[in-house]
Formats: C-alpha cells, sequence, structure tokens
C-alpha cells in the first residue's frame, strides 16, 4: 500500500485530479479487502470529492459503492444504503450491467 499512497502523493503534486481519484479508490479497495474498514471509508469519502470535481459519474458510482460497503462493514447501515443507493441511481443510466448486478447484490447485505 505505500507505493499506492506515493502515486497519491505524485498525483496531487501534479494537480492530476483523475490520478488521485483512481489512487485514493484503489487505496480504498485495498484497506477493505485487508479489514481496515475506517481507512476504506475515508478513501471514498475523498474518492466521491475527487469525482465531484472532474465531474465523473461512473467514477462516483464507484466511490459510493465504497463507501457504502466501508460504511456497511463499520455497522452504519443508514448511511450505507443511502449511499449504496445512490451508487446504483448512477449506474443504471450507464449500461454497465456487471457493476449494477455487483452493486445490487452488495446492497442486500446491508
Amino acid at each position: 500500500m505505500e507505493k499506492s499512497w506515493r502515486a497519491q502523493a505524485l498525483f496531487k503534486a501534479m494537480n492530476n485530479v483523475r490520478g488521485q481519484l483512481i489512487s485514493v479508490l484503489n487505496l480504498g479497495m485495498t484497506a477493505f479487502f485487508v479489514g481496515n474498514f475506517a481507512e476504506a471509508k475515508a478513501a471514498g469519502e475523498c474518492g466521491l470529492t475527487l469525482a465531484h470535481a472532474i465531474n465523473s459519474p461512473v467514477m462516483e458510482a464507484n466511490a459510493l459503492a465504497n463507501l457504502g460497503a466501508a460504511e456497511r462493514e463499520l455497522g452504519e447501515l443508514p448511511q450505507a444504503i443511502e449511499h449504496r443507493q445512490a451508487g446504483l441511481a448512477l449506474r443504471r443510466p450507464l449500461g454497465q450491467p456487471a457493476d449494477l448486478g455487483t452493486d445490487l447484490y452488495d446492497l442486500t447485505l446491508a
């Protein structure tokens, strides 16, 4: 994860918001899979802010999905459901059936 944090810092220094976004979403997923749900949540929140900054519905949906998954694991179910539903609302018109299916399944876990 250290290399990912360095990449995040480099993208920030270059003012490359898209690079920052991709890095922070990757960091969040890594944190999630190693059980660091608080860090995953923080990464999801940061990713959501960055996705808004570049006006990317695809990346915003990804950030919302990651954020909701972390919140679910932290027992923050109302927020998890809200964020997962917001991500689904963005994803439906994008025509990404695999991601939509994954998000729908994950929502049932909350």
